[in-house]
């Protein structure tokens, strides 16, 4: 257990791996969580009371998907697009109960994301469509 202190220590420091940010898949952008809001290149791009769910990039990196408390202690699933030529804009859907805990989100596709208890358990499901006017 000894050995074991110093690591679980820098561990609980170091805190969840989407507090420190993670890169964009084509490595155009860099988020991370900061004190109840999310943040794209150094841009607060959502704020609410914390971030639940790791951030999850989509396969492309036009988007970037969380779970979070909004400032009214709401529960909800939040999309932040990227679209060339336009600055990011925030989604929200609210999460539904028998949805929680929604601790992971997960893309089933360009436009399709899930949340829920687990990658594997998604009980809300939802969809979007986006273009520039």
């Amino acid at each position: 257990m000894r050995r074991l202190a110093p690591i679980l220590l820098l561990l609980a420091l170091a805190g969840p791996a989407h507090a420190r940010g993670i890169r964009s898949p084509d490595g155009a952008h860099r988020a991370e969580a900061r004190r109840g809001a999310v943040v794209v290149d150094g841009r607060r791009v959502w704020r609410g009371q914390r971030v639940i769910s790791p951030l999850v990039w989509s396969d492309q990196g036009g988007a970037l998907a969380f779970t979070g408390r909004d400032r009214a202690g709401r529960t909800t699933l939040v999309v932040v697009l990227f679209l060339d030529g336009a600055d990011p804009a925030a989604m929200t859907w609210a999460v539904p109960r028998n949805a929680e805990p929604a601790l992971a989100v997960t893309w089933l596709g360009a436009t399709r994301l899930g949340a829920g208890p687990s990658e594997l358990e998604p009980r809300l499901v939802a969809s979007f469509s986006a273009r520039l006017q």
